[in-house]
């Protein structure tokens, strides 16, 4: 719920400051709090981060787990952000649905992600996975899509729903 510019200002000094997931883990949301005020509802973030950091390490010995079923069990960790670590950090295949992708594919977020996966080649499921999102991002906004301009008119759901 907040932009990846402003995760990234948060990233930095959190890390500075607790640079493990066991350092997390044994610091209260009350420490957390003053550094994720800029990303808004950072008491729910914090609550979460430490909530994640304690399964973590107790169920994972305090390694992030690389597969998508043990990822989705994470307190607070859905589909959409196991997916992202996999094609991020492990650069396998994933289509991860956002806001932005959903709203360019039109559906279900469950069932876009079934359908992408099934009308693309898995190795290039990360490729489309950004370049829905940044179409959704730049192209294909909730507010003032900029239809008149986008190549995909003729076949856009999008533009002709009222």
């Amino acid at each position: 719920q907040t932009t990846d510019k402003a995760v990234n200002l948060v990233t930095k000094p959190l890390f500075l400051k607790y640079p493990t997931v066991f350092d997390i883990a044994s610091s209260s949301e009350d420490e957390l709090i003053p550094i994720l005020r800029p990303i808004g509802l950072m008491k729910n973030k914090s609550h979460y981060l430490i909530k994640i950091s304690k399964a973590i390490v107790e169920d994972y010995g305090g390694k992030v787990p690389h597969d998508f079923d043990e990822l989705i069990k994470l307190p607070g960790v859905g589909r959409k952000t196991a997916n992202v670590f996999l094609a991020e950090i492990d650069k396998r295949p994933a289509i991860a649905v956002d806001t932005h992708v959903s709203r360019v594919s039109i559906d279900n977020v469950l069932k876009t992600e079934h359908e992408l996966e099934a009308g693309f080649d898995e190795k290039d499921w990360i490729k489309v996975h950004y370049g829905l999102l940044f179409m959704g991002r730049y192209k294909c906004l909730s507010k003032n899509p900029k239809c008149s301009d986008c190549n995909l008119k003729s076949i856009c759901r999008y533009e002709k729903r009222d």
